[in-house]
């Protein structure tokens, strides 16, 4: 967020700013994707500049709020979180999870993200109700990542892995992770469209499309 103080008002400047970065952001991830999807660019390659959100920013935010707790209980590795998700890199990534995997934006650097020890200790140590607090709190944080580029939820989730059986109110730490799948503590990620639309049509979209003389393909 660029900060900007003014001796009558610096408050509402601040936020002002704030929203300024996140309308100029948004326009060049939509340029971008026009670029994407007119064949001239082959990928959304980092021009556009990275999104950086930080705590004041997640807790302005109208869900960010709500995960207070989080960022106050400094058990919670949320800075850990911030600093992961503030890369360019990655949220390229992200956005090519949509694009090019048809997955969730969170697919795309999940495993990388479980990997980091700080996170990894605390999703296997900890109450499930405290871990699924922080597994919320991604999912905020990628919402306001996705949005602030141009994306929006679509109202639809995709699967990450298949929950291991485990008997109703388990406490024990740990307890709730996956036997199969992408990752192995997250079970599920919000979808995203970008405000474009799709820059390719769905193998699923083609083949109802299909101007075969057969009809379309099975």
């Amino acid at each position: 967020m660029v900060i900007q103080w003014h001796a009558a008002g610096g408050i509402a400047l601040a936020i002002l700013a704030s929203a300024a970065t996140i309308v100029v952001g948004a326009e060049i991830a939509r340029a971008e994707y026009e670029c994407l999807k007119s064949g001239k660019r082959t990928s959304l390659e980092p021009k556009m500049p990275r999104i950086i959100v930080t705590r004041h920013d997640f807790l302005q935010d109208r869900q960010g709020r709500t995960f207070a707790d989080v960022l106050n209980d400094p058990a919670q590795p949320f800075d850990d979180v911030l600093d992961f998700f503030n890369d360019e890199d990655r949220q390229r990534r992200m956005e090519e999870s949509e694009i090019h995997h048809d997955r969730p934006p969170l697919a795309g650097v999940v495993r990388e993200l479980e990997s980091r020890p700080a996170i990894d200790q605390f999703l296997a140590s900890q109450h499930p109700r405290r871990t699924k607090r922080l597994r919320q709190a991604v999912g905020v944080l990628v919402r306001m990542m996705m949005e602030r580029r141009g994306w929006r939820k679509t109202g639809r989730k995709g699967s990450l892995g298949v929950r291991a059986t485990v008997p109703r109110r388990t406490a024990t730490p740990g307890a709730y992770h996956n036997t199969g799948g992408l990752a192995f503590w997250f079970l599920r990620a919000e979808r995203y469209e970008h405000h474009d639309g799709k820059p390719f049509p769905s193998v699923k979209e083609r083949n109802q499309k299909s101007t075969s003389p057969l009809g379309a393909r099975t």
